[in-house]
């Protein structure tokens, strides 16, 4: 029986020793708070004039700090060790997500979607499966989102696909770079993609259509936050938020024999069904979005 007692005492020691964030950073549950009013700061921003929005955002950004009682030192230098220990720095990142994911709904934002004004047989319905806000952050691999969506009975030849979302950026330094693709694969095996560069706290909108009328049979794409050969190694704050992801699936009549063949913009890219769903479909060493040589200017313009 003492064995027993002692063995006890000991796993309990081992739990109570169990590795967390050091005292003198930033603890997780205080750091989820300051990033989320962070967040907030920067959507008031971003309907205020552009002409000082520079020393706005300073001044913002100082007003959240001092709220939580913690100097910019302090917040500094708990970022480069949570940039270091990137799992930890994630979790908290996703329990970020899944908060303002909650906020919206409680505001009544995608009301209309949630409500099912869309419902999922009609001829718009709403398709989206995956969480509607999202954070990346300049680490590999949490600054890359896949998503695949499945094609069911329910999808027509001819259907057009609409992904609409909000960007939102939060750099201590460096360039702000992100892409989106969205891309739909046909039953014969090509490919039509559309994708967008992101820059700027903005919405985008990003539609692709089977133009052709040959039938869906993959959606899939992927949100991504670049990052460079330098960045990599430097310890600072770089997040994109992904807020209001919408995907809309529309039902379009195939047009009459003598106007039917596929538009001028769309765009057939080579590899059809065996890219993959969880990479880039046709990535490259500079980490942009795959995009053939004889893309027309037309397929990346923002809405």
């Amino acid at each position: 029986m003492p064995s027993v007692i002692a063995a006890l005492f000991v796993a309990l020691a081992f739990v109570g020793c169990k590795p967390g964030v050091p005292h003198q950073y930033i603890q997780p549950d205080e750091l989820e708070e300051i990033l989320y009013d962070y967040h907030l700061a920067d959507g008031m921003l971003a309907s205020r004039p552009a002409g000082d929005k520079a020393d706005q955002t300073v001044a913002y950004h100082a007003a959240v700090l001092k709220k939580h009682h913690v100097t910019q030192a302090e917040f500094d230098s708990s970022m480069v060790y949570y940039m270091r220990n990137a799992e930890v720095l994630h979790g908290i990142y996703e329990k970020l997500g899944e908060r303002m994911q909650k906020e919206v709904r409680n505001l009544g934002g995608e009301s209309s979607i949630v409500a099912g004004q869309y419902t999922a047989r009609g001829d718009t319905a709403s398709i989206w499966n995956e969480p509607s806000f999202m954070v990346l952050f300049s680490k590999v691999p949490f600054n890359y989102r896949s998503f695949s969506i499945k094609v069911d009975t329910a999808f027509h030849a001819g259907d057009m696909l609409l992904l609409s979302f909000n960007s939102q950026f939060i750099f201590q330094d460096g360039m702000r770079d992100g892409n989106v693709v969205l891309a739909i694969v046909l039953k014969n095996d090509s490919v039509v993609s559309r994708s967008v560069r992101l820059s700027s706290d903005m919405p985008n909108v990003l539609q692709v259509s089977d133009d052709a009328f040959i039938g869906i049979k993959e959606v899939k794409g992927y949100f991504q936050l670049n990052t460079s050969p330098n960045s990599m190694t430097v310890s600072t704050m770089r997040l994109m938020f992904l807020e209001n992801i919408q995907l809309l699936r529309m039902h379009r009549k195939k047009p009459e024999p003598n106007t039917q063949g596929q538009s001028h913009d769309s765009i057939q890219i080579k590899g059809g069904a065996n890219a993959p769903v969880g990479q880039p479909l046709q990535p490259s060493p500079s980490n942009k979005p795959a995009v053939p040589a004889n893309l027309p200017s037309s397929a990346l313009r923002r809405p």
